[in-house]
C-alpha cells in the first residue's frame, strides 16, 4: 500500500466509526460529567481534569472516567452513542499503530480479582466494531460514576482485542438491543435518573467545558430551540440496526462572505438518513451529497492510498465559514475549524467521506452540536451548541420529558482560531481542588447541587509569537469545574414571613331566566294474576305422648323457738320462710292423633302460603288433661295443686 504522510497519520486517528457493527441482537436527578479536549500530537488546548471525557484529537476519542468494583479501580474508556455495550481492558500489544499502543498502555487496567463485589455472569462476549474486535466475558459490578453509584451493572472485561487502544462506554439503544441493562438502563432503574435519557456536548476542538449529562440538560449550553426527531426504527432504518437513526432534512455551505447555499441529493422525500456516532472521526454521507460538498473545497485532494480522505491546506479551517446541517426548523452551523479535522500540526482533513452504506454524522459534526438521546420516547433533540453558563434542568417522566426550554443564549458568530498554534503561555503549575455546594436556583427546590472544582496556579515564563506584551514572571490562577452532580433533596418547610395583599373582587350578578318544566304522566298498566287453588288433604300423624314430669315448688312459713346449742345469738321469735322444689310425675296411658299446625276439618281448600292455625290439639289422658297451643301448657293432676 502507498504510504502518504495523510495515510500514516490516517493509521494512527482509528479513524473508522467505533459504532457496533449490525450483528444479531446480542442474547429525579442529574449527574453530569464534563469534557475535555487534549491533542496527542500538538497543543492546541490541554486541560486536566480527573473526572472528565476527553477529545484526543488523533482520531478525536473522547473518553470517561469512572470506577468499578470494591474498592473501586478507576477506569477511562471512550464513549459512544454508536454502540451499547461497555467493556475495558484491550489488549494494548495488538491495539495498532505505536501511538495507539501509547495510548493504551497509559489508561488503568481493571483487576477482576481484586474486586470483593464481582460477579461472575458466565456469559462469553464478542463484539466487532468497524475497525476492530473484542472477546471476552461479561460480570456485574459496582459502577460509580461521579457522584452516581449503581449496583450490579453488567459489563465485559476484554481477554483479546484488535485495532482498540481503549474500551468503550456504549450510550447507544439499551436493553432492547443487548438484552441486559446497560448503564443507562440501570440510571433510570435505581433513581439516579428519571428516565433513560442523555444529553451531549462534545465542544470544539479549543473547549474544555463540554459534557454528558445523565438525565438532564443544561440550557445554557445551547442555542435556541431544541428540535424534536423522531428515531427511525430499526425495521425503517438503512440496515435495518436499533441505532440513533434520524432524518437530516438539509446539507448546506456557508463561504465566508457569500449567502448561504443548500445541497440537492437527499435519498428520501423525508430527508437522508442518518445516526449520530461520537466514536466516529469523520462523517459519512452518500456519494452524491459528498461531491457536492467536495466542489466547494476546490483545493481538496484526494489520498494517493486510497482511504477516500481528502486532504485540505490547515489555512482553510481558519476561513469564516460554515457547514450547514438542517433537522426540521433547526440548522446547526458547524464552524470550518470544527468540521475540518486537523489530523497533525500541519496535515488537514475535510470532515467527510463518501459512504452509500452507512451514512454516520460524527464528531465533525457533533463538535458544533447540543444533542438530547432521549430513549424511552424514541426522539433526539438537536440544537446548536453554545456556551453562556450553567444552568441544569432535569428530564422528567413521560411523553414530553425533555423540556422544552430555548437555550439561554443568544446567537454570536462562531470565531475560528486565527492559526493552529497554541497562544497559551507556557506555565509552571500548582493545582489543587476544592469542593462546593449550595442549592439551587428557586425554581428547583427539591434539588442540589454539588459541584467540584480544580484550581490551577501558574507562573508565566513564555509566550507564542502571537502575543504581544507577554505577562513574563506573572502569577495567574484558573479554576476550572470537574463535574457536577444533581441530587433530589427532600423538601424541608422553612417558614416564610408572607404579606398579604387584599384583592377587591367585583362580582356581575348574572340574571338567572326559569326554564319551564313539563312533566309528561307516565301510565302503568298492572296485569292481574289468576291464583289457583290448592287442594290439601290432611292425613292425621299418630302420636305417642310420653310421661310428663311436673315442677312444683313448696313454702313453708315458721316462726323460730328455738335453736341449736352451737348457733349464737340464736333469731327468738324471728319469722322465716323456706321455699323448696317436689317433683309430680304424671304418666300418659293412652295415645292420640294430632294433626300439624291446623285444626283438622277433613279434606279442605287453602290458598298456597296461607298461615296455618296456631291452636293445637286437646288431649285427655288418664292422668289429667294437656292442653296445647300459643305455647301454654297446663296441668291438672289427681291432686290439683299439691301443697307438700
Amino acid at each position: 500500500m502507498l504510504s502518504t504522510p495523510l495515510t500514516a497519520v490516517l493509521a494512527l486517528a482509528t479513524l473508522s466509526s467505533a459504532s457496533v457493527l449490525p450483528n444479531a441482537k446480542r442474547d429525579a436527578p442529574i449527574l453530569k460529567l464534563p469534557v475535555t479536549t487534549v491533542n496527542q500530537t500538538c497543543p492546541l488546548s490541554k486541560r486536566q481534569d480527573a473526572v472528565s471525557l476527553a477529545n484526543i484529537q488523533t482520531g478525536t476519542r473522547y473518553l470517561i472516567s469512572f470506577s468499578i468494583g470494591t474498592p473501586q479501580q478507576t477506569v477511562r474508556v471512550a464513549i459512544d452513542t454508536g454502540s451499547s455495550d461497555t467493556w475495558v481492558n484491550p489488549t494494548c500489544s495488538t491495539s495498532g499503530t505505536t501511538a495507539d499502543t501509547t495510548l493504551c498502555n497509559g489508561l488503568p487496567v481493571f483487576q477482576p480479582g481484586s474486586s470483593s463485589t464481582l460477579q461472575d455472569t458466565g456469559v462469553p462476549m464478542n463484539l466487532a466494531y468497524g475497525r476492530g474486535t473484542a472477546q471476552g466475558k461479561y460480570y456485574k459490578d459496582t459502577v460509580v460514576l461521579g457522584g452516581g453509584t449503581i449496583t450490579g451493572q453488567q459489563f465485559g472485561v476484554a481477554t483479546s482485542t484488535t485495532e482498540l487502544p481503549n474500551g468503550f462506554m456504549g450510550v447507544g439503544p439499551g436493553i432492547e438491543l443487548t438484552g441486559y441493562p446497560t448503564i443507562i438502563d440501570t440510571l433510570a432503574t435505581e433513581g439516579i435518573t428519571q428516565s433513560r435519557a442523555f444529553s451531549l456536548d462534545l465542544r470544539g476542538v479549543d473547549s474544555a467545558i463540554g459534557s454528558i449529562i445523565f438525565g438532564g440538560i443544561d440550557t445554557m449550553k445551547y442555542t435556541g430551540a431544541l428540535e424534536k426527531c423522531p428515531i427511525i426504527p430499526a425495521a425503517e432504518a438503512p440496515d435495518n440496526f436499533h441505532r440513533y437513526w434520524i432524518y437530516m432534512t438539509s446539507v448546506g455551505i456557508t463561504k465566508p462572505g457569500a449567502a448561504p447555499k443548500t445541497y440537492s441529493g437527499l435519498s428520501t422525500p423525508a430527508g437522508q438518513p442518518v445516526f449520530l456516532d461520537s466514536g466516529g472521526t469523520l462523517s459519512r454521507l452518500p456519494t452524491t451529497l459528498f461531491n457536492a460538498i467536495l466542489a466547494d473545497f476546490p483545493t481538496a485532494t484526494a489520498d494517493p492510498a486510497g482511504s477516500g480522505i481528502y486532504e485540505v491546506p490547515c489555512s482553510v479551517a481558519a476561513q469564516d465559514g460554515t457547514m450547514d446541517f438542517g433537522f426540521g426548523n433547526t440548522v446547526v452551523h458547524v464552524p470550518f475549524h470544527e468540521f475540518i479535522w486537523q489530523a497533525d500540526t500541519n496535515l488537514c482533513a475535510l470532515g467527510v467521506v463518501a459512504d452509500d452504506s452507512s451514512f454516520v454524522l460524527g464528531d465533525t459534526f457533533l463538535r458544533a452540536a447540543y444533542v438530547v438521546y432521549d430513549q424511552d420516547n424514541q426522539n433526539l433533540h438537536i440544537a446548536n451548541a453554545a456556551d453562556c453558563g450553567t444552568n441544569l434542568v432535569a428530564i422528567s417522566k413521560g411523553v414530553d420529558a425533555v423540556p422544552s426550554i430555548t437555550g439561554a443564549c443568544g446567537s454570536s458568530p462562531t470565531t475560528p482560531p486565527s492559526s493552529s498554534t497554541s497562544s497559551k503561555p507556557t506555565v509552571s503549575t500548582s493545582s489543587s481542588t476544592r469542593y462546593s455546594n449550595s442549592t439551587t436556583k428557586a425554581t428547583y427546590p427539591s434539588s442540589t447541587l454539588s459541584t467540584v472544582y480544580s484550581t490551577t496556579t501558574y507562573t508565566v515564563s513564555s509566550c507564542a509569537p502571537t502575543v504581544t506584551n507577554c505577562p513574563y514572571g506573572h502569577l495567574t490562577t484558573e479554576t476550572i469545574s470537574l463535574y457536577t452532580t444533581y441530587c433530589p433533596v427532600e423538601a424541608t418547610s422553612t417558614p416564610v414571613a408572607a404579606t398579604y395583599t387584599p384583592i377587591a373582587i367585583a362580582f356581575t350578578p348574572v340574571a338567572l331566566t326559569p326554564v319551564a318544566a313539563t312533566y309528561t304522566p307516565i301510565a302503568i298498566a298492572f296485569t292481574p294474576v289468576a291464583v289457583t287453588p290448592v287442594a290439601v288433604t290432611y292425613a292425621p300423624v299418630p302420636t305417642t305422648y310420653a310421661p310428663i314430669q311436673s315442677l312444683v315448688y313448696v313454702t313453708t312459713t315458721y316462726t323460730i323457738s328455738s335453736c341449736a346449742p352451737s348457733v349464737e345469738h340464736c333469731p327468738y321469735g324471728s319469722t322465716t320462710t323456706e321455699t323448696y322444689a317436689a317433683y309430680t310425675n304424671i304418666a300418659s296411658t293412652e295415645t292420640g292423633s294430632v294433626y300439624p299446625y291446623v285444626t283438622p276439618t277433613g279434606t279442605g281448600s287453602v290458598y298456597p302460603y296461607a298461615t296455618a292455625s296456631s291452636k293445637g290439639q286437646e288431649f285427655t289422658g288418664g292422668a289429667g288433661k294437656v292442653v296445647g297451643g300459643a305455647g301454654m301448657l297446663m296441668l291438672v293432676g289427681l291432686a290439683g295443686l299439691a301443697l307438700l
